[in-house]
């Protein structure tokens, strides 16, 4: 890993928040993209290929993980959910944009992530434990319509512990009243 990247991850876990619960997402919002998600390829390669060349951070399989770019210069698909999520999140600074599909029973192992700005997710269906593995654990449960601001700076795992797949809209922001 980067020195720069060591520099950045001290540098968050200690200005900001674990996690801050925002507002819930309406019910059009969550509708258009479930209608979206079966249209969207997978894009975990292309997501790798970044980390890998960006930060110097080697693939790992996640078998019961997927995710899916969101193109929002599609703007009249989208224009409803991008006004919404400035709403949620105290800006129009919004990037990266993806689905993210966790298999029924399936978990995303504990990892950092790496960002350029702050990370967010709002749950578009299911359910899913967000769990802080550091000094001390915390578990965040998350459900349906529920956005969160998470510092993924920190060491976390992602559990869903339900029957049914979670899917969730993972993106990053620049809000600078965190």
């Amino acid at each position: 890993m980067k020195l720069e990247l060591k520099r950045r991850i001290i540098q968050n876990r200690h200005e900001k928040p674990l996690f801050i619960k925002l507002d819930n997402a309406s019910d059009r919002f969550i509708n258009i993209l479930t209608a979206s998600f079966i249209n969207l390829e997978s894009s975990m390669d292309t997501a790798w290929a970044v980390k890998t060349e960006k930060y110097g951070i080697d693939k790992i399989e996640l078998p019961s993980y997927d995710q899916f770019s969101i193109n929002i210069d599609n703007i009249i698909e989208y224009q409803y959910v991008i006004d919404e999520l400035s709403v949620i999140l105290g800006t129009n600074n919004i990037t990266r944009l993806r689905l993210g599909l966790l298999a029924p029973h399936g978990n995303i192992p504990t990892h950092i992530d790496v960002r350029d700005n702050d990370s967010f997710i709002i749950i578009i269906s299911g359910a899913h434990d967000f769990i802080f593995r550091d000094s001390e654990e915390t578990t965040v449960t998350m459900n349906t319509k529920e956005a969160y601001y998470i510092n993924a700076y920190w060491n976390h795992t992602v559990e869903n512990n339900n029957n049914l797949p979670r899917i969730a809209l993972l993106g990053e922001f620049n809000n600078e009243l965190l």
